[in-house]
């Protein structure tokens, strides 16, 4: 697990142990968490993204349904970047799920925040789906 200067803990690491392989560490990761916000350190549209979400912790959703994940932290960060592109159609970072449905980058989580949409979103779970064959609903972590 690696820390961000700002605090945040990274834990996608223990997840990849226990699935193997990216692509299952990522669907899970997007899967279980309310919001997941994927993006490297010392980037400051991250650190924005980061930033936003945490003003939701605790008053949305529990801390725990955040995961901040540094893609350069991991082990095959290529392989991560290779598959968030796929999934997203966007090769930069941060990028933001929540409720399992990609969202954007900063400015399109700046957005929902601002119009108070982004606090419903973490409430309600959505039936968009960028991840084919995985089944809905929260899987074991």
């Amino acid at each position: 697990m690696s820390a961000y200067k700002d605090g945040y803990q990274d834990n996608a690491n223990s997840v990849a142990i226990a699935t193997g392989g990216v692509k299952d560490t990522v669907d899970r990761i997007v899967r279980g968490h309310a919001a997941v916000v994927f993006s490297r350190p010392g980037c400051p549209y991250c650190l924005g993204a980061r930033n936003i979400c945490r003003k939701y912790m605790k008053r949305t959703i529990k801390p725990e349904e955040v995961c901040f994940v540094d893609v350069e932290g991991q082990t095959d960060a290529r392989a991560y970047r290779n598959y968030l592109k796929l999934v997203t159609g966007n090769s930069v970072l941060p990028a933001v799920f929540v409720q399992g449905s990609y969202i954007g980058g900063l400015e399109q989580l700046t957005a929902l925040h601002r119009d108070d949409r982004l606090a419903e979103m973490l409430r309600t779970a959505t039936q968009n789906d960028p991840f084919s064959g995985i089944p809905s609903g929260k899987t074991a972590k």
